[in-house]
């Protein structure tokens, strides 16, 4: 079967999982394309698919549809699967396209409309999501809660809406010793360092974060908080303001730019803890990445995150919102013994491996694609 897969990104977590869904559909025998933005960052990876690196959004919405029609021509595939949009306010009427011309289309919602509240509020945006879910032919989510609000908001039909994990990125786990890590990002062996990595962008919940660390830091002075991502959306003046409001300025790092894959491993590998502070998410690739580092994780109670933390096993789940809730939970885990808190790590690890593993995601990914090809 041969599948174009579209991720015009080109980089961040999207890019990341459809990298590895690329190569993980063609380990089971898969043909896969991937179409993509010229600057791709996964280029120098090993790959089995074919790469068609001819986006830009520089050069406009139009030129980049015409490469993906071109693609298309050339690849002629058996169906499509969209990773993310162009412009979601105006790709919508090239999924009803599809149906009319009889071209299997689905698409993989990581967001079900976007986080961020101007965007999602724009206008035609809550309308042209509707269209794209209820003329794709399925309908990808990671985990059943984001499901759910797929049927209960854009009323598509129960057998086109279809739930598949997010798979690891046990890809980007690099050999790294805690000892390197630290030395090289300037954090001391007995300091207790708590990271929230990935863009910084409202809904990523900073502002509660910080607040919440003023507390962690009283109780635990030898706490430090390393925050990294590059910002989107986000007054990087608010927050700095908002650290030195807390009182925190000697134990806050806040590494401000976007981190290449490289360099992942460093900041993960120098943690004790990962904190991931949302407002609201549907899924998260930080929560993979921190899987993959064998590393346990304090994430807040939206979309499908309560469904893919163990709560007391490898981590603790919160309100979303709530410093003091936050503040709690990071104490709390900071204060168990060195060795209960390396094996809720080894279990986020474990989870990693067997729960997301990509072997599991690709077989459930082409049984969708089966099924909207009438194999």
């Amino acid at each position: 079967m041969k599948v174009l897969l579209i991720e015009p990104g080109g980089w961040g977590g999207i890019c990341h999982y459809t990298y590895n869904l690329a190569q993980a559909l063609c380990q089971i025998g898969m043909d896969v394309a991937l179409v993509t933005d010229r600057g791709y960052e996964l280029r120098d990876l090993p790959r089995s698919f074919r790469l068609i690196d001819a986006l830009s959004v520089r050069e406009g919405y139009w030129r980049s549809l015409r490469a993906v029609i071109r693609a298309w021509r050339r690849e002629r595939p058996d169906l499509i699967h969209v990773q993310a949009t162009l412009s979601a306010r105006r790709d919508w009427a090239w999924f009803p396209a599809c149906n009319l011309l009889d071209i299997p289309i689905l698409i993989t919602a990581h967001n079900l409309l976007p986080h961020d509240r101007a965007e999602r509020e724009a206008f035609g945006m809550a309308f042209a999501h509707s269209v794209i879910y209820r003329s794709a032919d399925a309908v990808i989510v990671h985990g059943e809660t984001n499901r759910q609000e797929l049927l209960r908001y854009f009323a598509v039909s129960e057998s086109r809406a279809i739930s598949v994990p997010h798979g690891d990125y046990t890809f980007a786990g690099g050999c790294v010793s805690k000892p390197e890590a630290r030395g090289r990002l300037r954090f001391g062996p007995e300091d207790r360092v708590v990271l929230c990595f990935g863009t910084l962008r409202p809904y990523k919940g900073i502002h509660h974060l910080i607040p919440a660390f003023g507390q962690v830091h009283r109780a635990i002075p030898q706490a430090r908080l390393l925050i990294a991502g590059q910002p989107i959306g986000l007054d990087l003046r608010e927050v700095e303001r908002a650290i030195d409001g807390a009182g925190i300025r000697d134990a806050v790092r806040l590494d401000a730019r976007y981190i290449p894959l490289q360099e992942v491993p460093l900041y993960f590998s120098a943690a004790d803890l990962v904190v991931l502070p949302y407002v609201s998410v549907y899924q998260s690739g930080a929560l993979q990445l921190a899987y993959a580092h064998a590393r346990p994780v304090v994430v807040t109670d939206t979309g499908a995150l309560p469904e893919s933390v163990e709560d007391g096993v490898n981590g603790r789940v919160v309100p979303p919102a709530d410093p003091d809730a936050l503040a709690g939970a990071i104490i709390g885990l900071l204060s168990l013994p060195e060795g209960t808190l390396s094996e809720m790590g080894r279990h986020s690890k474990r989870l990693a491996e067997q729960r997301y593993a990509w072997a599991g995601v690709a077989q459930k990914t082409m049984e969708v694609y089966k099924k909207i090809c009438g194999h």
